[in-house]
This record gives structure tokens, sequence and C-alpha cells, in this order.
């Protein structure tokens, strides 16, 4: 009798251990499915980055050529930068164009030295 009730105390504990090996195995492949989901994610946030870099330099460029005025320029690249980040949380577009006036005071500074 007591050998019965060990062997089923332990078929039950066997039982156990395997339900939770397969919940750990699913998990880990869960967590490897998302890992990768993540990658390719972060991938996609870079490449749309560069589209945004390259369109913001795009703009930029055509509004040097179309306009005399680098001021004016400026300030319109300024005001598109701030429409553009009404719409969005985290604006790329403002991003750049905070980079780019940054490298003009490094620039004007540097001349006037």
């Amino acid at each position: 009798k007591e050998n019965k009730a060990l062997d089923k105390v332990a078929d039950e504990y066997m039982e156990m251990a395997y339900k939770s090996s397969d919940v750990a195995n699913e998990l880990k492949a869960e967590n490897d499915r998302l890992r990768e989901e993540n990658k390719s994610l972060k991938e996609q946030v870079q490449s749309l980055k560069q589209e945004v870099k390259s369109i913001y330099h795009t703009v930029r460029d055509i509004l040097k050529r179309a306009m005399s005025n680098s001021n004016s320029v400026k300030g319109l690249m300024s005001v598109i930068a701030e429409k553009v980040s009404e719409d969005v949380p985290k604006p790329e577009f403002g991003r750049l164009d905070d980079q780019e006036r940054m490298r003009e005071r490094k620039r004007t500074r540097g001349m006037s030295r």
C-alpha cells in the first residue's frame, strides 16, 4: 500500500515536471519569436528614420535653391518641423531641424572667432 501511494505521488510529480518543462519550452519559443519581431521592428524604425532624414534634406535643398534668403529657408524649415511635430509624438523631423540649427550655430561661431 505504501509503495503504491509513493508511486502515485512520484507519478504526479513527474507529470507536473513534464508540464512545467512544456510550459518553459513554449515560453522560450514565444520569447524567441518576440525577439525576432522586435529586431525586425527596430530595423523598420531605422529605415523610416533614414527616409525622414532624406525627405528633410531634400525639402531643405529645394527651398534653398528656390529662395535666395537663407534666413527665410531656416524659418520655413522651422515652421514645417513645428507643423509635423504637432501630429507626431516623437518627431524625427523636428529633431533633424534642431540638429541642423545647432550645426549652423557652430559654423557661425567658428567663423566669428
